[in-house]
């Protein structure tokens, strides 16, 4: 039940998020598309078989990619995971589920973090708000900063570049392990992105199109925007002593 419940409550906010992109999107061709339509009648008319069948592969794209929105494998995943946590039965349960996350990779030999991953599936399927600071809203330096205060009693920068130059030593790719923060370079302006790493070569982070997710840095977007990674180096409080 309670596996259906987390996974019920995923679905919502996600529908909620794409409710709100529609009626944007229909606010928006009700204030610019109806002039345009207008000044633009005589070739509208002319090419109206054309501009079908452009509008046909429009709506069969965006119901391919809702559908890829909710199968999800890493939310679908988590959603499981924390219903067994729930539960009480935590023991392998955690490599288990970081070993779906990685597709057919093998599970890791050491145990995984409970509280960082706890702490990041209270904030999947956030959706992505600039300065959010909520589960309405947030954005990745947010999102970062709240898992690492809960999980391990440490207040990183509000900042991602900050994180990057404050917060971290600098490692190599190769050498991540869970918990380390992962930067990226979106813009062409320097760090302006950042993330968790899990295992496996996977990440969560607030995505700007998708809300909190988790993902693979190996995909081809990640691997051009990658900045660099970072291990933190500030010190847990006293009650969060000896977490991993």
């Amino acid at each position: 039940m309670q596996q259906i419940q987390n996974q019920i409550k995923i679905a919502l906010l996600a529908i909620v998020r794409l409710l709100w992109m529609l009626v944007k999107g229909i606010g928006q061709l009700l204030i610019k598309g109806v002039t345009y339509v207008y000044d633009h009648r005589v070739q509208i008319i002319q090419y109206r078989y054309t501009l079908t069948i452009v509008m046909a592969l429009s709506v069969a794209w965006a119901s391919y990619r809702t559908y890829n929105y909710f199968t999800e494998p890493a939310l679908v995943d988590a959603a499981d995971f924390a219903a067994e946590s729930a539960s009480g039965n935590s023991t392998g349960l955690v490599d288990e589920s970081y070993a779906i996350l990685a597709s057919d990779k093998p599970a890791p030999a050491e145990p995984a973090d409970i509280q960082l991953v706890s702490s990041i599936y209270e904030w999947l399927g956030t959706p992505h708000r600039d300065g959010g600071t909520s589960k309405q809203g947030t954005d990745c330096s947010y999102f970062v900063q709240s898992v690492y205060e809960k999980a391990y009693g440490i207040e990183l920068n509000r900042n991602s570049q900050r994180m990057y130059e404050e917060d971290v030593e600098t490692i190599p790719k190769e050498n991540l392990r869970e918990g380390d923060l992962v930067f990226f370079n979106i813009g062409g302006g320097g760090v302006s992105h950042v993330g968790i790493y899990l295992k496996n070569g996977m990440f969560a982070h607030a995505s700007t199109s998708r809300g909190v997710i988790v993902e693979s840095l190996s995909s081809p977007y990640f691997q051009k925007s990658f900045a660099g990674a970072g291990r933190v180096t500030a010190k847990p409080g006293p009650d969060q002593e000896g977490l991993n």
